[in-house]
């Protein structure tokens, strides 16, 4: 009764299995909700979002990511291990959505997948994360190289990491090498695994060298 899926269950399903989940953490499913914007929720889509501060495991994509994330209460995620979130890269969500959505705690998080969503970069604070995957941000919306290294700076315990053009213009090879350095390198002690897609070899090269590992011992 604890895992529940807009693609697999119906929504009688969905209700009665809300009812007998009562108080438990939940694994809830929304990653079908292909609606858009202006359509109303059905009363099941609008209760598992009510519910979701019972979640374990949350996965909510579509194009009316934005909308569908307003019937989740500003509460605690106490038991929130996973989060995944997705809209299409042309109606990008704000970081102001994201950061709303969290800052409440969510002090057991460590699995968060995004696509076409920008973070609060300089205000995230996820101690427990230990995996962290972005895709398709607008490069409208990309964050600055400041802006990544501080978010990067501020997760101490991730160990895999996956950026699929996602990146910021980063200047010229030439330039960051005659000035002086102003910011101090991101530190990931505990970086197992790094994955990077980017459209240039140069952006892709100014990132990593933008990077700091401790020695493996």
């Amino acid at each position: 009764w604890t895992r529940i899926s807009t693609h697999a269950d119906s929504g009688p399903w969905i209700l009665e299995s809300l009812r007998r989940a009562s108080s438990a953490p939940l694994h809830l499913d929304l990653s079908w909700d292909l609606r858009g914007g202006d359509e109303p929720v059905s009363e099941c889509v609008a209760q598992l979002l009510q519910k979701s501060m019972q979640a374990e495991r949350l996965s909510i994509c579509g194009p009316a990511l934005e909308s569908r994330l307003r019937y989740v209460p500003t509460q605690p995620f106490p038991h929130l291990r996973r989060l995944a979130l997705g809209t299409p890269c042309a109606d990008p969500l704000e970081s102001t959505t994201l950061d709303t959505l969290l800052q409440q705690g969510a002090p057991k998080l460590r699995t968060l997948s995004t696509s076409g969503c920008v973070l609060p970069w300089s205000s995230a604070h996820w101690p427990a994360l230990s995996s962290l995957t972005l895709s398709s941000i607008p490069h409208s919306h990309r964050p600055s190289p400041a802006e990544l290294r501080t978010l990067l700076a501020n997760l101490e315990s991730l160990e895999d990491l996956a950026l699929d053009h996602v990146l910021p213009i980063y200047p010229p090879a030439t330039l960051t090498q005659n000035a002086p350095s102003k910011q101090s390198d991101a530190i990931l002690p505990h970086l197992k695994s790094l994955s990077v897609s980017e459209d240039t070899h140069e952006n892709l090269c100014a990132f990593v060298c933008s990077l700091a590992r401790t020695p493996s011992k």
